[in-house]
């Protein structure tokens, strides 16, 4: 079940940045400065194909990994001769898939996030776009917060025995 939400989190994804890559110039500021000032371009079709790369298959490839190493008893988790123990294994192994499963989506939102803002900097000014600077720093922050929760629900919940 969880392979198929990562499916069809890719294709979601994918359909996404391509259907809002349309709308971006044939060049497109590819990096910037502190100050949200573009510094580096790059071609609409190149920035595209690296986007859907970045915000769907990088975060599903990760959490195929993740499953993998749980399968293997390879994930890093507080008292791992407990919890990859039979018969708790099953529920360790399926626990361990779904974290990977939303923490895939989490990075895939973010980066479609990023992927957003950027269309809309070239919306405003397309010959020279300004990236939002707070905006994105917003969604960088609520990402981070939720990595960081996620990393701390995830010890939390392997940490008592039981």
């Amino acid at each position: 079940m969880f392979r198929l939400l990562l499916a069809l989190l890719a294709l979601v994804s994918a359909a996404f940045i391509w259907w809002a890559g349309q709308m971006l110039p044939a060049q497109v500021a590819s990096r910037f400065d502190s100050q949200g000032v573009a510094v580096s371009w790059m071609a609409r079709e190149t920035f595209v194909g690296l986007m859907m790369l970045l915000a769907a298959v990088m975060p599903v490839v990760t959490a195929l990994l993740q499953m993998r190493n749980s399968q293997l008893s390879r994930t890093r988790i507080p008292n791992p001769e407990h919890w990859y123990a039979e018969p708790r294994r099953a529920a360790t192994v399926a626990y361990l898939a779904a974290h990977a499963t939303v923490f895939a989506a989490a990075l895939s939102a973010f980066m479609c996030f990023v992927f957003w803002r950027l269309v809309a900097a070239h919306a405003v000014t397309p010959q020279a776009p300004v990236l939002d600077k707070q905006l994105f720093l917003l969604g960088l922050g609520v990402f981070v917060a939720f990595a960081v929760g996620w990393t701390v629900l995830r010890h939390q919940h392997f940490r008592r025995l039981g």
